[in-house]
């Protein structure tokens, strides 16, 4: 029978945070856009990891604070997110609009995105301390063998939960709760890695899952596109704008229908599978 070691698992996954804190800070003192991503990456599969090897073995999380740390890393390093998603996702739309009106408003909101984005720069010396946390704390955590087929087991487990809660997802339509479980699938598709890495027999269409949860992410990011415009619209008080921004928020309502529709598509896919 094959085993992991826990902390193995875990190390595994912070390799990006490890070389965050011993090569990057330390030589360019800055975090460029793609360790940013690739980081983050790192955050959510580290967690999922945690989740799984807590559900089966049991992990001290009362006494270290893993979880909240990388949370809370997470969150330091999202402060240029907006801008580095939201603006190509805008300037996109603008060129597939043909609308002066549309241009000129969503030219604003671009603004307002850069505004905010300079107001929130990346605070290197916070994340070089949690970073030190995340280390500390994970060398606290005991070793454990894990075996490869109880996570086969867990997964299957969560699998089957995770498509009744997307069938109901999906009739209801509920962008709040489509994203919570886009964050439950994201999960199970880093928590599958483990498996398909072992004996690479994935129990998931890991291809599909992948597309679903870029997709899925693609309809929270235009989600809060709209909310920045619907922001940018409270505070306008040219009357004569009230039309145009209703029509961004139809173009912004069309784009999330037919991502949502992909979304389905992949989603049916993904349960014949």
């Amino acid at each position: 029978m094959k085993f992991f070691s826990t902390k193995e698992l875990i190390n595994e996954a912070l390799e990006p945070v490890w070389g965050l804190l011993s090569e990057v800070i330390p030589v360019t003192h800055e975090i460029s856009h793609e360790m940013v991503h690739e980081v983050r990456v790192s955050i959510k599969r580290s967690l999922a990891r945690v989740k799984l090897i807590d559900a089966l073995v049991g992990l001290p999380l009362d006494k270290v604070k893993l979880v909240p740390y990388l949370k809370l890393l997470s969150h330091l390093l999202s402060a240029r997110r907006d801008r580095d998603v939201l603006l190509p996702l805008l300037d996109s739309i603008m060129q597939d609009n043909s609308n002066n009106d549309i241009k000129l408003l969503l030219m604003h909101t671009v603004k307002l995105i850069t505004a905010r984005s300079e107001q929130q720069k990346l605070d290197i010396n916070a994340i070089k301390k949690i970073c030190h946390n995340i280390q500390n704390d994970y060398q606290q955590l005991p070793d454990k063998d894990i075996a490869v087929k109880s996570i086969h087991v867990y997964v299957k487990d969560k699998l089957a939960k995770i498509c009744k809660q997307g069938t109901r997802v999906f009739k209801k339509n509920d962008l709040e709760k489509l994203h919570k479980w886009r964050k439950k699938v994201k999960y199970l598709y880093f928590q599958n890695e483990i498996i398909s890495g072992a004996d690479n027999k994935s129990l998931l269409p890991a291809n599909i899952f992948e597309k679903l949860g870029k997709t899925l992410g693609e309809v929270n990011d235009m989600h809060v596109l709209k909310q920045w415009v619907q922001q940018q619209a409270g505070t306008d008080q040219a009357s004569e704008n009230t039309k145009t921004y209703d029509e961004i928020y139809r173009l912004f309502d069309n784009k999330i229908k037919h991502l949502l529709k992909h979304c389905r598509e992949l989603w049916l896919h993904a349960c014949l599978e």
